[in-house]
């Protein structure tokens, strides 16, 4: 019976968020450690994400940088091994992405220095607003799939 729900919550997932899952697991893992990595060393890493911009790991823009991509790591982890929590999860950290993107499209980015002048069209959110929708609709099949926590 433990099977059937496991498949079931695989099914719910479509292909190009399990694609981006698998992406967001590895940077989920490389962001922290280019942090811990920056801490003993002058590292130089382009990180960006949501319009945020930076080389150094250790600045304001790359821990926050860090932390979302982390976030998001956790919410990968989640879905792909179909835990109960990481729906909930995945809509917090969709919210956050669309509240950063907006964030990052005005001047106030640029007074924070979190990104380059000028107004920018944020690309992120022709996912993340049907990434959102698909967790929105997922959540209360995903919540009758039955319970990983197990694991």
């Amino acid at each position: 019976m433990l099977q059937e729900a496991t498949l079931k919550r695989k099914q719910l997932l479509p292909i190009w968020i399990r694609l981006f899952c698998w992406f967001f697991l590895l940077t989920g893992l490389i962001a922290p450690l280019l942090v811990i990595v920056g801490l003993f060393t002058e590292i130089n890493a382009s990180l960006a994400l949501y319009g945020m911009e930076t080389h150094n790991p250790i600045s304001t823009a790359g821990l926050l940088i860090s932390t979302l991509f982390l976030l998001k790591g956790i919410v990968a982890y989640g879905l792909c091994w179909e835990k109960d929590w990481a729906v909930e999860l995945g809509i917090i950290d969709a919210i956050v992405g669309i509240a950063f993107c907006a964030l990052m499209m005005t001047p106030i980015a640029t007074w924070l220095e979190l990104a380059p002048q000028g107004l920018r069209l944020r690309l992120e959110l022709v996912a993340l607003i049907p990434y959102l929708m698909k967790l929105q609709k997922i959540k209360p099949l995903w919540r009758k799939g039955g319970s990983n926590s197990y694991l």
